[in-house]
């Protein structure tokens, strides 16, 4: 924005016209000439040479900010919930983790957004079965799957018998994406919305079609996910 140059004067001595005095202070135009354009339309050109601009300038929290959700209760999420047949695009079956997804408000266009998230897994899924439908998971911003992220686990039920669980093969995902500017990928101002989805398809080498053998589970237990932007 140019300099502001004032309508109205008002000479030493004279008396002072109430009406063009609030003018200078409020009248909106296309060429700004009163004080009304100080409230969000400042910008470099009315800097004064030789004053820079220091963190002790800028409002806490309006450059950057950050939000976080989390989750210690189980949940269970059973293969009947998802379909045993699928046809090679499992994301679109994937439904939101409670404690895992996060909406959050950013007051102006975003630089770099990092999302970093922990979830703990466990299912009983044979290790010995020859299905390849495990559980997976993978993050969803603004609807958007990415799929750099996408993970599956490995079963955890012993192949003799279908009670044994080992444990060891519980898995700990921690995981991170970054949103840069730089990268062509950018958060917009405005709401967004992240999550890590689930898939768990019925495991068609230990599952009848009609799920009356067992219905293989996913149980998430600690999970979260944590979101920092920087604009």
């Amino acid at each position: 924005m140019a300099d502001i140059t004032f309508p109205h004067s008002f000479p030493s001595g004279a008396p002072t016209d109430a009406s063009n005095f609030n003018r200078n202070l409020y009248s909106p135009s296309l060429a700004p000439n009163s004080f009304d354009v100080l409230n969000g339309f400042l910008d470099n050109d009315n800097r004064e040479a030789g004053w820079d601009i220091d963190h002790t300038h800028v409002r806490s929290l309006d450059m950057a900010n950050g939000r976080m959700v989390g989750a210690t209760a189980n949940a269970d999420y059973i293969a009947s919930l998802f379909p045993v047949d699928v046809d090679g695009v499992l994301y679109k079956e994937m439904i939101p983790i409670a404690g895992s997804s996060i909406s959050f408000y950013c007051p102006r266009d975003v630089d770099v957004g990092i999302f970093t998230w922990q979830l703990m897994v466990s299912n009983d899924s044979r290790v010995d079965s020859a299905s390849t439908l495990h559980p997976s998971v993978m993050l969803f911003v603004d609807e958007v799957h990415k799929k750099e992220t996408y993970r599956t686990f490995p079963g955890s039920m012993d192949t003799s018998s279908a009670t044994t669980k080992r444990a060891y093969r519980d898995r700990l995902y921690s995981g991170h994406y970054t949103m840069a500017k730089t990268d062509n990928e950018t958060l917009s101002a405005g709401w967004h919305t992240a999550s890590l989805r689930l898939v768990m398809p019925g495991d068609t080498s230990i599952l009848s079609s009609s799920y009356t053998n067992r219905n293989p589970l996913t149980r998430l237990r600690v999970r979260n996910m944590k979101v920092f932007w920087i604009s």
